[in-house]
């Protein structure tokens, strides 16, 4: 059986997240691109805005027609929970633009740049292959498939939590190379990546569950 809302009212609803998801996909170049370059560009940041926007209209029109549509209620908090959190994915990816961005232009001298640059581009290589398997979940053809799915983006957030817990451990190890701003700039994006791989998994979480309840 597909998982598949059923009633003319829900129908849909998992094919505009997946297509929010995909949507998300977007931004892994686009900060790899600021990470690896290390130079101020207008232009990537601005497509970040710009999807960051698109993603608050996407997503406040399915809250709309969740509100309004014919929604199972045992369902209803849980998908506007997920609607939340996939929002939330692209503000905090354009936070890290503005992050980055800023950091650039003011000239702050960033120490071990090369070893911090490559656990954010891992960090964004594993959230990117978190929202591949979200869309894959959320086009599942069986509870089987769910959760196997769910389970592939639990591991992945675990090994983001590895590679941002390493990333700390260097700050500290080395912390005599650092003065406040490099610090609090590493730690900003740290922090936010990892967010962004915890929505995620929060995410497939919330599908499971509205899984279970629809298949019923």
């Amino acid at each position: 059986m597909k998982i598949r809302f059923l009633v003319a009212g829900e129908k849909g609803i998992f094919e505009r997240l997946k297509a929010l998801a995909d949507k998300a996909r977007e931004e892994t170049q686009l900060a790899t691109k600021l990470f690896q370059e290390r130079r101020s560009d207008a232009g990537v940041v601005e497509r970040m805005r710009a999807l960051e926007k698109e993603s608050d209209v996407l997503t406040f029109k399915l809250s709309e027609d969740i509100m309004n549509g014919a929604i199972n209620p045992a369902v209803l908090r849980d998908l506007l929970h997920v609607v939340d959190l996939t929002d939330s994915i692209f503000d905090d990816y354009y936070f890290i633009a503005r992050e980055v961005n800023r950091s650039v232009t003011s000239g702050i001298e960033l120490p071990m740049i090369d070893k911090m640059t490559k656990t954010f581009v891992g960090m964004v290589n594993l959230a990117d292959k978190q929202l591949e398997a979200l869309g894959r979940l959320l086009e599942a053809d069986s509870m089987d498939e769910v959760k196997s799915y769910r389970k592939e983006i639990e591991k992945l957030e675990e090994e983001g939590d590895e590679l941002k817990d390493s990333g700390f451990d260097d700050m500290y190890e080395n912390r005599k190379l650092f003065d406040y701003f490099p610090f609090q700039h590493y730690t900003e994006v740290l922090r936010k990546l990892d967010d962004i791989e915890d929505g995620v998994e929060d995410i497939s979480d919330l599908i499971l569950a509205i899984a279970n309840t629809i298949s019923r």
